[in-house]
């Protein structure tokens, strides 16, 4: 079946990078974000972390990084493609594998963000992390700050819905 293959496929990875084997598996980025629920037919005990961003910290970090693959040259263009993505994702009520976070709160309740966390992946705190929140929390937040004031503006007026800060 599909769901032996993927995870031997995995497994045999682990053994080839003779690390142990632990009892969670992460794979980052391993959804389709619109409809993350496609994937639970391939692994069996599956959670699903989905982490969103404020429509202004997007902006930012597409025009700060030049992206080639994403439209942020023309503020109009983002506000649309940024709706379109967002309604085109399916949301299914009641999906207790799936844990929603807004990354702007986690950076800013990093202590309530992990609780959450841990309890959904039902985890005791990891104490042994190498993530820095103070950096984290600065690069949510930057685009307060970088921001043109009729960048911010416009994209609070046109994507009011989508603000996490």
């Amino acid at each position: 079946s599909t769901k032996k293959l993927i995870e031997n496929k995995i497994l045999l990875n682990i053994k080839k990078t003779k690390k142990n084997i632990l009892p969670n598996i992460i794979l980052d980025q391993a959804v389709n974000f619109f409809n993350p629920g496609t994937v639970f037919k391939y692994f069996d005990n599956l959670k699903i972390i989905i982490v969103t961003r404020d429509p202004r910290s997007v902006y930012y970090s597409l025009k700060s990084r030049d992206s080639k693959k994403y439209p942020w040259r023309n503020i109009e263009t983002f506000t649309k493609w940024y709706k379109i993505m967002m309604n085109s994702r399916q949301r299914k009520k009641n999906n207790h594998n799936i844990l929603n976070i807004k990354f702007e709160s986690f950076a800013k309740s990093f202590s309530k963000e992990a609780i959450k966390i841990n309890k959904f992946l039902d985890i005791k705190d990891l104490k042994n992390y190498s993530f820095n929140h103070k950096t984290t929390y600065y690069n949510a937040y930057k685009a307060k700050k970088l921001l043109s004031t009729n960048e911010r503006k416009y994209i609070e007026k046109k994507l009011q819905k989508y603000l996490q800060w």
